[in-house]
């Protein structure tokens, strides 16, 4: 063997620390050590990514108890004024119906003085 050929790898290191290549007598011990050091890593990883789904999922919940919350309001607020409306309208019918009586009775009325008038007699 040459002596280029005896000597070990370059040592890469992953993200997650671990040496990547490594080909001497410490190097199982050592590749040990770094997967335990990934397999921490990552179930750390996974429990921040947990907890930030439950966080969003409540935030979720929340949200469309708000979003559900102002919907049951615009509801209750579009109810609320088409029975306004609805109250008005039938208010405001009234108020024509009486006014067209009361000015129906009012022709009538002048239709009949207008009847008795003597200036409207034909000679």
């Amino acid at each position: 063997m040459s002596e280029a050929s005896r000597q070990p790898l370059s040592l890469e290191t992953s993200p997650f620390g671990m040496n990547q290549g490594v080909i001497s007598g410490d190097s199982v011990a050592d590749t040990r050590d770094d997967l335990e050091r990934q397999k921490h890593f990552l179930n750390t990883e996974i429990e921040k990514l947990r907890t930030l789904i439950s966080e969003s999922s409540r935030e979720d919940g929340k949200a469309f108890g708000i979003k559900r919350g102002i919907q049951v309001l615009l509801d209750t607020k579009e109810r609320l004024i088409r029975q306004e409306f609805e109250r008005k309208y039938q208010e405001l019918a009234g108020e024509v119906r009486r006014q067209r009586k009361q000015h129906l009775e009012q022709m009538d009325k002048m239709k009949r003085q207008l009847a008795d008038c003597i200036c409207n007699m034909t000679h």
